[in-house]
């Protein structure tokens, strides 16, 4: 990792499903490439060894970014939305669009690298039990979702016999 902080390069990146809005601090152009391993991988070539990347958890899309910038040499530094929209608010920022997000987290990364943890991937059984534990929490929820369907669901009628057709005198 580059231990100079003066000339290390800062970027900060929105994550969404399809695409990525990069940021690099001090510069006002916002760069965006698709959410793919293929154009992340061509980015980071760009991107010299040592440099800082910050950008928000998003679940599952900003794990292959993660991985790959880890393996490319970059610092890492997944963090949290709330704090970055508190980080935004305490600028001053009033609008919220994806490249105003990538320049706040990019200062955000630059101004507070120091201080913040940097991520680092898992372990194979680390992967396996986080991927038994997405599970747990999906069966879990179903679970939960069918206690209530069945709790609201009306009782059936009791054996009721059909009165005979009426007939006609």
């Amino acid at each position: 990792m580059n231990e100079d902080p003066q000339k290390a390069q800062f970027f900060g990146v929105d994550v969404a499903s399809a695409h990525l809005d990069i940021s690099l601090h001090g510069s006002q152009q916002v760069h965006r490439i698709d959410n793919q391993a293929k154009a992340i991988t061509k980015w980071l070539r760009s991107v010299p060894a040592g440099s800082f990347l910050g950008l928000e958890s998003t679940g599952a899309y900003h794990r292959e970014l993660a991985r790959l910038a880890h393996a490319h040499g970059v610092a890492v530094f997944v963090l949290n939305p709330r704090d970055i929209k508190r980080y935004a608010q305490g600028l001053g920022q009033r609008g919220k669009t994806d490249r105003l997000d990538a320049r706040v987290i990019a200062r955000f990364v630059q101004r507070e690298h120091d201080q913040l943890r940097t991520w680092r991937p898992l372990t194979q059984p680390q992967e396996s039990l986080d991927a038994l534990l997405r599970e747990r929490t999906l069966v879990q929820k179903q679970r939960t979702a069918l206690k209530q369907s069945h709790s609201v669901r009306p009782e059936p009628p009791h054996s009721v016999r059909p009165e005979p057709p009426l007939r006609s005198p």
